[in-house]
């Protein structure tokens, strides 16, 4: 695929449904957490939280466009 057809989602605060999301560092049932980040490569975004003690619901993310694409999504495991 060619560069100019790449489409980056740096900044996950466009997932629906938005009542699911808190910017609070504390865990609300229910809520995923908002997380600023920056990779080494210089993309900046806001990224989401959960732990399964959250019991945080499923999310949408609107891609916004139209014919076949391959979605890749980053995973970030802490322990």
């Amino acid at each position: 695929m060619k560069s100019s057809h790449v489409k980056v989602i740096s900044d996950l605060t466009c997932c629906e449904p938005r009542t699911a999301l808190t910017e609070s560092r504390s865990p609300r049932k229910g809520c995923w957490r908002i997380v600023d980040y920056e990779t080494e490569g210089g993309i900046k975004g806001k990224m989401l939280f959960a732990s399964p003690d959250d019991e945080a619901g499923e999310l949408t993310l609107p891609l916004d466009t139209k014919g076949p694409w391959a979605i890749y999504l980053g995973i970030n495991y802490t322990r």
